[in-house]
């Protein structure tokens, strides 16, 4: 994995300890980081997703209201429902669209926002 690519993962994973993550955060801190092409975000983004749910104690999901929702659904399902709701977006996903992702050790311990 790039270098920026490993700090933005590395970056994501602790913060999803505190409180959740949105996936506009992980395309945020990439478009920050160099002047790339959407496909390249998109490719880039979806990496360091692929990466976090490879941990087992981050979990995905959305909010209805204000209760977050887990996707209780293979890792390869939840890959596949990002890329086509971020695909039928048709840009950028921002502020509370697609999925948030949360460290369960957070929301154990009440550190998570909810």
């Amino acid at each position: 994995m790039i270098d920026f690519l490993k700090s933005i993962l590395r970056d994501t994973i602790v913060e999803c300890g505190d409180d959740y993550v949105g996936l506009w955060v992980i395309v945020k801190r990439i478009r920050d980081k160099k002047t790339f092409s959407d496909i390249e975000v998109f490719f880039y983004s979806m990496k360091i997703v692929d990466q976090i749910l490879e941990n087992p104690e981050i979990l995905a999901g959305q909010y209805e209201g204000d209760q977050f929702y887990e996707w209780s659904i293979p890792k390869n399902k939840i890959i596949s429902r990002i890329e086509r709701e971020w695909t039928d977006l048709g840009r950028d996903p921002t502020l509370g669209e697609i999925v948030w992702f949360v460290g369960t050790w957070a929301r154990q311990i009440g550190y998570a926002f909810n």
